[in-house]
């Protein structure tokens, strides 16, 4: 048996970059939220840094694009 996917994770990374406007750069959200702990599954916490840097792009010109990019680099 498999446990359930942990679907809070992208809420708890909104609240991670709270402090974030956009446009903004990938510079801009690590220098700023970088070090910041989110939950990302049971028992476990990872920093925003850590998924940022794998992200494609430099810069965000708006949130949606900014969390497109996230939901496409978690699938990877």
């Amino acid at each position: 048996m498999t446990k359930d996917a942990y679907r809070a994770m992208i809420h708890h990374f909104h609240k991670g970059i709270y402090d974030i406007s956009f446009p903004t750069t990938k510079l801009q959200i690590i220098e700023k939220a970088g070090t910041r702990m989110i939950k990302v599954d049971y028992g476990k916490k990872m920093t925003i840094k850590s998924f940022v840097e794998a992200m494609p792009l430099d810069s965000y010109s708006s949130a949606a694009e900014f969390y497109c990019a996230l939901l496409a680099s978690l699938s990877k």
